[in-house]
C-alpha cells in the first residue's frame, strides 16, 4: 500500500490550513465565493474582555460554499 495520499482524499482540516485550503466543514466541497459581512459601517469581532466598543475590532470576511451555501466568517 502506498503511502502517498490517494487523489480522492479530502485535504485534512487543521489549525495550520488557511481557510482558502480548507474544505467546507458542511458538505466537505472546495468552491467558495469570497465576500464580506453586509454593513455599511462593517462587522468586526470584539474580544468580550475588549474595552472598546463595537467596530473598533478586527474586521471580518465571509465565504460561502456554492455547493450547500454554509457561511463561514474569518478574521480579516
Amino acid at each position: 500500500m502506498s503511502s502517498e495520499p490517494s487523489h480522492h482524499e479530502k485535504p485534512k482540516r487543521g489549525l495550520n490550513n488557511s481557510p482558502k485550503d480548507s474544505p467546507c466543514v458542511i458538505c466537505g466541497e472546495e468552491d467558495y465565493e469570497w465576500g464580506h459581512p453586509g454593513s455599511q459601517g462593517g462587522v468586526y469581532y470584539v474580544p468580550i474582555s475588549s474595552r472598546f466598543g463595537f467596530g473598533m475590532g478586527e474586521p471580518l470576511r465571509a465565504r460561502k460554499c456554492l455547493h450547500c451555501g454554509n457561511i463561514q466568517l474569518f478574521l480579516k
